[in-house]
């Protein structure tokens, strides 16, 4: 196996380890093995367990970003714009559920204080930013900071994708239609 190849197989087996077990139940060991590699070939690449799992993450975020902002509609209205980020997202982590699942366990950890996001996340960050300011700034969305507004606008997307990556129900497409529409609902104005 070529360095590449090898550093990809590590960095997909630590998704898998930690999306199944957690990060005290993946191992360094067990990420080696299930990668294909000895112990000493992922300390020739990562420094420690926690740079992996940051390198990792950084990974598993680019190409969920990636996936978000395929054929973003940059011209389109707010809420056309939202709507393609929520499905890209929707769809990404039903197919790559492994992902979501690693990703939800690095926002709920200490990991995520002291990570630094790529240049290229920081981009696309920005974009999506820009949106939210331009939501609020026309007075479609709430008054609320950037940072606000992604939280409550993910938490339909989250607790969805973890319901269905627990089995608990089923995305079709009318459902992933419904819950990106209620993204929309919790952050636009809603006149009395």
């Amino acid at each position: 196996m070529e360095n590449k190849e090898k550093r990809a197989a590590i960095l997909n087996s630590t998704v898998r380890s930690i999306a199944e077990h957690g990060f005290h139940g993946a191992p360094i060991a067990v990420i080696a093995s299930h990668a294909g590699v000895a112990v000493g070939t992922i300390y020739r690449f990562f420094e420690s367990k926690d740079r992996l799992i940051e390198e990792t993450y950084r990974k598993v975020e680019g190409r969920c970003l990636a996936a978000a902002m395929k054929d973003y509609p940059s011209r389109g209205s707010i809420r056309q714009r939202l709507s393609h980020l929520a499905h890209g997202l929707i769809r990404h982590f039903m197919r790559f559920p492994a992902e979501f699942l690693f990703m939800d366990q690095f926002h709920s950890s200490p990991y995520r204080k002291s990570y630094i996001p790529s240049e290229q996340a920081v981009a696309e960050l920005c974009t999506i930013v820009r949106l939210l300011r331009e939501g609020t700034e026309l007075q479609l969305l709430k008054n609320m900071p950037p940072a606000m507004l992604l939280a409550l606008g993910c938490g339909p997307l989250v607790q969805g994708l973890r319901a269905h990556t627990t089995g608990m129900v089923h995305c079709d497409e009318g459902l992933i239609s419904a819950m990106a529409e209620s993204c929309w609902d919790l952050l636009s104005r809603h006149e009395a």
